[in-house]
């Protein structure tokens, strides 16, 4: 502890030297590189396996302003309760602070996007009331018709 004191008075000392402040967020010994700033430079074909991961990476943020990214981002699954019976959409019960200990348990938890809505399925979103889907998703419905899943209110469910 005694030598983390002294570097940091010492890191203080040579900053007033130069008359920069310190900032109490930033390591002033900290001379790192963003991955993509070093893969540029040598890479510049963009071929390496650097270059190529921080492609996949700016596609996976695109890729959340899709439905599917809207699904994940929600935190919302789809739920069948063993316990009581009761299917819906929303957090999951291991995450619920008011399920019960036998929902935590015995409750299958499915991703969202793996399943079609359905007329008369209770959601139960994170932040606002329940409601239940309203008519025009029948046994044809496919997980893309999320997109047309509205509040009651008549705004999208995903916006």
């Amino acid at each position: 502890m005694a030598d983390n004191k002294a570097q940091a008075d010492k890191v203080e000392k040579d900053h007033a030297a130069t008359g920069k402040p310190v900032s109490p967020t930033e390591d002033p010994t900290d001379h790192s590189v963003p991955a993509g700033k070093i893969a540029a430079a040598v890479d510049p074909s963009g071929k390496s396996d650097a270059t190529v991961k921080a492609k996949e990476d700016q596609e996976k943020l695109e890729e959340d302003k899709s439905l599917a990214g809207k699904i994940r981002k929600s935190e919302l699954f789809f739920v069948r309760d063993h316990t009581t019976g009761r299917d819906y959409v929303g957090i999951s019960p291991q995450n619920d602070p008011k399920a019960t200990e036998g929902s935590k348990r015995l409750s299958l938890v499915s991703a969202l996007d793996s399943v079609a809505p359905r007329t008369g399925m209770q959601v139960v979103p994170k932040d606002g009331d329940a409601f239940v889907i309203g008519d025009g998703f029948g046994p044809d419905s496919n997980p893309g018709d999320w997109a047309r899943v509205t509040k009651p209110d008549g705004s999208p469910f995903f916006a």
